[in-house]
């Protein structure tokens, strides 16, 4: 009769191939692991690409740069809230900013608002119709200072981009100006190269060319519109100056080209896609909003 034995391993054969096995192990996870990653990133990309969350009609643009202390109202919220960067902007938003302060929001129909420091504003009436070349933006100044640069003019009816302060209504004509309300005056200087800027006070309304300014003080009639110059009045120059981008900020791309379906009060619900890059210390670049035909 035939007796069967098991043959004991070999101890060195055994450690050896362990060695090797677990080298292998080292080997393969990583690399599987990878794979992995890609195929899911990949499924999010399949499974994004299907549409984009739907924005609330009430969100109008975002906050991309934050400064200090600065703090929003929403309606129907009782108390003021931390502004934070890349917040939305919203339909009667209330915001506000201590000494040192700043905030600059990106609006859907490309338009940039800064607000300075010790400031107080209010977005008051926004409506962004591309289909019908229609903007409609009106901004209260309560105090303080804004910055608006309006790259675009819209032509269909009602169109209008305005900044209204205690004293006087600001109304843009495609161009890049600064807009200051104190307990004395309000004025308007325009920054930009090109457009014009309209001042309304008193039922007088006078035009800014390039690099003007205008003021108005409290019951009384705009001053005729004149070349910016070191005798401009201190809260012109102050203005300007509290709502420039802080230099001393790095650049730091913050946003990159993605669809976005805004969703209008009324009207059909359209896809854009914006690209909008900025700087911390530059400012906005390379911003537009397409819609497809």
């Amino acid at each position: 009769m035939a007796v069967s034995t098991t043959r004991q391993p070999d101890p060195k054969q055994v450690r050896c191939l362990s060695r090797i096995a677990f080298s292998i192990f080292c080997i393969v996870l990583p690399s599987l692991a990878l794979n992995i990653l890609e195929i899911t990133w990949l499924s999010g990309l399949a499974s994004g690409a299907q549409g984009p969350e739907p924005i609330p009609a009430s969100q109008i643009g975002l906050f991309i740069e934050v400064q200090g202390h600065v703090r929003v109202s929403h309606p129907g919220v009782p108390r003021p809230v931390p502004l934070k960067l890349y917040d939305a902007v919203r339909i009667k938003d209330v915001i506000e900013t201590q000494r040192g302060s700043q905030a600059k929001a990106l609006f859907y129909d490309d338009s940039l608002l800064t607000v300075g420091e010790h400031s107080r504003v209010q977005i008051t009436e926004h409506i962004f119709d591309p289909a019908r070349n229609k903007r409609c933006l009106v901004v209260k100044l309560v105090w303080g200072a804004v910055r608006a640069l309006v790259g675009k003019e819209f032509s269909g009816s009602g169109s209008k981009f305005e900044i209204h302060t205690p004293s006087g209504v600001a109304a843009a004509r495609g161009t890049y100006f600064v807009v200051w309300a104190d307990q004395r005056s309000s004025g308007v200087v325009n920054i930009g190269d090109h457009g014009r800027v309209d001042f309304t006070a008193e039922g007088l309304t006078v035009g800014l060319a390039p690099h003007q300014v205008s003021f108005s003080r409290a019951r009384s009639l705009p001053t005729q519109p004149t070349a910016i110059s070191a005798g401009a009045p201190t809260g012109a120059r102050n203005a300007v100056k509290e709502t420039e981008t802080q230099d001393h900020l790095r650049p730091e791309p913050i946003l990159a080209e993605a669809p976005v379906t805004v969703r209008r009060s009324s009207g059909p619900t359209r896809l854009f896609t914006g690209a909008f890059t900025t700087t911390k210390a530059s400012g906005i670049r390379g911003t537009h909003v397409r819609v497809p035909q």
